[in-house]
């Protein structure tokens, strides 16, 4: 069984292409997982096979706690938000099954609130997504340091075909990632600040934007506001296909981050063979290897960004290295079967421990 804020909206954010692959891996193991969609309206989860609660959290912890339940019973929940966990904890009270709760990122660096405490506490394992997660959330939660954890590194997509060895790579910059005011820490006005600080050095260096949210506005404001808007591009969100026209017309990947509990836009962007530019201060380290695939740089310093990014774009054979190194760093530990069997192994380490068969 499967406890989610999102699944049947095509899995386009991270949280939801996590939640595909732990459906894929049960249904690997035999079994029809019924998935549970915090966020999603009733009626559209229902037609697909699972059930919706339309953010009505309180209809789900009933649910959770005197609804009628689906036979067989699971063989374990998964609960793919921290915040579900007490409709996890009740869920698992009531099969009989143990259940593991996934943590993303910033939502887990936070000290939990007794709700959160209680529904965390009888969990058979945490699993995060990178060792820094982990670490955040100890530090916040030093009560849960005791509860059985193991990281597990994302995963995406499989292999993308090699770029063109002869191409001659324009001094484009990439950036993929919401806008929303809560994610602030994205480090969009940073690249921008970096970016006109460039452009003299790089007449025709030029910043596409993709992604959308309730902050694109006042990021297009300021970029409009500085005096050289128009090296800047803000192209939204788009659909899969012309994302990967982007990440091929692009010659370094860029998000100055301060808060990414993983980054799956760095193994989108090694999977293309371009280099990234991140922070060093969260998990994108974790990702991206400084000095080998990229440059891990102070997210809020726009100069060290520049010159992060200055000598990328001045060095073709740079660039090539380090997409190379990052094209098969992405090949050895983070395609999308690389993640499946992290899960599996973790998900047979609970039931194993439960001697239920999957």
């Amino acid at each position: 069984m499967i406890l989610c804020p999102e699944f049947f909206d095509g899995r386009a954010n991270g949280i939801g292409r996590v939640s595909g692959v732990f459906y894929d891996c049960f249904t690997d193991m035999g079994r029809s997982p019924l998935v549970w969609s915090a966020n999603e309206p009733e009626v559209r989860c229902r037609e697909q096979g699972g059930r919706g609660f339309g953010r009505n959290y309180v209809k789900m912890m009933l649910a959770a706690a005197f609804g009628r339940m689906a036979r067989p019973a699971p063989s374990v929940v998964a609960c793919l938000h921290l915040g579900l966990s007490p409709a996890a904890r009740l869920l698992a009270a009531r099969t009989e099954a143990p259940y593991v709760v996934f943590l993303h990122g910033v939502e887990a660096w936070k000290r939990l609130r007794g709700r959160g405490r209680w529904g965390l506490a009888k969990a058979a394992l945490l699993m995060a997504n990178s060792q820094f997660t982990l670490n955040r959330f100890v530090q916040a939660n030093p009560e849960c340091a005791g509860l059985p954890a193991v990281v597990t590194p994302l995963g995406i997509g499989e292999p993308k075909p090699a770029p063109d060895a002869g191409s001659e790579p324009n001094r484009r910059i990439l950036i993929v990632s919401r806008m929303d005011k809560a994610d602030d820490y994205k480090g969009h006005r940073v690249l921008i600040q970096a970016l006109g600080l460039l452009t003299e050095r790089f007449p025709d260096v030029r910043l596409t934007i993709a992604g959308d949210g309730d902050d694109r506005a006042d990021i297009e404001a300021y970029a409009a506001a500085t005096g050289h808007a128009r090296h800047i591009e803000f192209v939204g969100r788009v659909p899969d296909a012309r994302l990967d026209q982007l990440y091929g017309q692009s010659a370094v990947f860029a998000l100055p981050s301060a808060g990414e509990g993983f980054g799956l836009v760095f193994l989108e962007a090694m999977a293309h063979g371009l280099p990234c530019v991140c922070g060093d201060r969260d998990a994108s380290a974790e990702v991206v290897a400084d000095g080998l695939t990229g440059y891990c740089l102070p997210p809020g310093d726009p100069v060290a960004v520049a010159e992060g990014l200055g000598r990328l774009l001045a060095d073709e054979g740079l660039r090539r290295r380090f997409g190379e190194a990052g094209r098969a760093r992405y090949q050895t530990e983070f395609t999308a079967e690389h993640f499946k069997r992290r899960v599996r192994a973790a998900l047979d380490l609970v039931i194993g421990a439960t001697g239920r068969s999957s």
